[in-house]
């Protein structure tokens, strides 16, 4: 297994929390939580990277407590992995889950898109959401992309009364963003979903 020392060059820890800011007047560990999640999904934690509680805590001005509960809930979204004499790393893509995650929103949105027509939502609300994600795919901007595509569904789930199952998948389909092919599968999902909804209004 290897040590440390070896995933340690595939990123500077200074450098990536370099602008992290955590709010001592609000809970710690969820701020940790985001902080790390946003790393590992824009690839500045990329996979195989060790996330070493004590420094992220250090460089975080926070106590280690709040940044093991955020580690907690990473791994038990598979974002990070906890292996024997290595310590906390980030987790490698796995394209099996990502193809499940795909397979079952695809199932669902496009039920949620039915219901929504059946029910005669009122599907404004999305607008500035489909305009700011065509923005970021003319601009190749995946991260905003991402974004702004987990407004739209988090909406489509509102919308339709299902949040949590969509914020399930939505921790599954984050693994797919380090992909350099991650840009172009939401495009074309985001295209299939844009012609869907549009046929309904």
């Amino acid at each position: 297994m290897p040590r440390p020392e070896t995933y340690r060059a595939l990123f500077d820890p200074a450098s990536v929390f370099a602008e992290a800011t955590i709010d001592t007047s609000r809970p710690i560990a969820p701020q940790v939580y985001d902080m790390l999640r946003t790393r590992i999904i824009d690839n500045r934690l990329p996979p195989g990277a060790v996330i070493s509680e004590a420094e992220t805590a250090r460089l975080c001005a926070v106590s280690r407590t709040p940044v093991r509960a955020a580690i907690q809930n990473l791994a038990s979204e598979g974002l990070v992995q906890v292996r024997p004499q290595v310590g906390t790393v980030v987790a490698p893509l796995d394209e099996a889950r990502l193809n499940e995650a795909v397979f079952v929103r695809a199932a669902i949105e496009c039920a949620v898109v039915r219901h929504l027509a059946e029910t005669g939502a009122d599907l404004t609300g999305l607008e500035p959401l489909l305009a700011a994600q065509f923005r970021a795919a003319e601009h190749d901007d995946y991260m905003t992309f991402f974004r702004h595509d987990e407004a739209f569904h988090a909406a489509l789930a509102g919308l339709a009364g299902i949040i949590e199952v969509s914020g399930a998948i939505r921790v599954r389909l984050s693994m797919m963003l380090p992909m350099v092919a991650a840009l172009r599968w939401l495009a074309a999902w985001f295209s299939m979903l844009c012609a869907m909804v549009c046929a309904t209004t």
